[in-house]
């Protein structure tokens, strides 16, 4: 799982990308786009925007916090992305 950090401002080749939310609903898919909305847990950063791997059925997802390791965190947690291809495109390509 991949993850970008715009906590810090704009910065680097894409950072006049316009990464538009598309709606308010979660991906189909298990994994996806989301925004840290929290400052509970220390080793994620608040606003920073992770790739997850979202449990529905566990209302949980599960996220590679700044040490490489996976952190399992309630869903209310992150602010979920509705992305079109083309944008999910671009953030696989530009995260680390």
């Amino acid at each position: 799982m991949k993850s970008i950090d715009f906590s810090k401002g704009e910065r680097g080749k894409y950072a006049k990308s316009n990464l538009r939310v598309v709606g308010d609903k979660k991906e189909h898919s298990e994994t996806g786009w989301a925004i840290c909305l929290t400052n509970k847990f220390k080793t994620l950063i608040f606003l920073k925007l992770y790739q997850i791997k979202n449990f529905p059925e566990l209302k949980e997802v599960e996220v590679l916090d700044e040490n490489g390791e996976k952190v399992i965190c309630p869903q209310d947690c992150f602010l979920f992305l509705n992305l079109i291809k083309k944008d999910v495109d671009l953030l696989n390509s530009v995260s680390i």
